[in-house]
């Protein structure tokens, strides 16, 4: 694990609080320099547009089109995960509700019990 994060993003619907988040992370990356990112969602909508493959709803064209930005010109690569696969964001979206700020989990220890218990059903 090399970092994870919550967001209190407040007012929007479950597409603008995933296109925020997805921002969010890869600001992230290029504030620190990675080069080669596979980002996952399961978010079909914002996969498809960020690639775009598909319309983007007025409501997320300016955080799609800043995605997207941030996609080409570094080389990011973003694809869709089912949900059953991303349960681990599952858990930390879930925290957005008692969460007003960005919470960032910079370490494994740091991450909730429940996170830590997925991680290691994982390996």
């Amino acid at each position: 694990m090399m970092f994870a994060y919550s967001l209190g993003l407040g007012q929007g619907t479950s597409n603008m609080a995933e296109a925020r988040a997805l921002l969010y992370g890869l600001k992230w990356c290029v504030s620190r320099g990675y080069d080669k990112v596979w980002g996952e969602t399961n978010s079909l909508l914002l996969v498809k547009c960020i690639n775009g493959e598909w319309r983007t709803p007025w409501r997320l064209d300016k955080l799609i089109q800043e995605a997207q930005q941030i996609v080409e010109s570094h080389g990011f690569i973003i694809n869709h995960c089912f949900r059953e696969a991303n349960k681990l964001t599952d858990i930390l979206a879930s925290r957005i509700y008692s969460v007003d700020a960005i919470h960032e989990f910079n370490s494994f220890s740091d991450l909730p019990r429940e996170v830590r218990g997925l991680i290691n059903t994982d390996r």
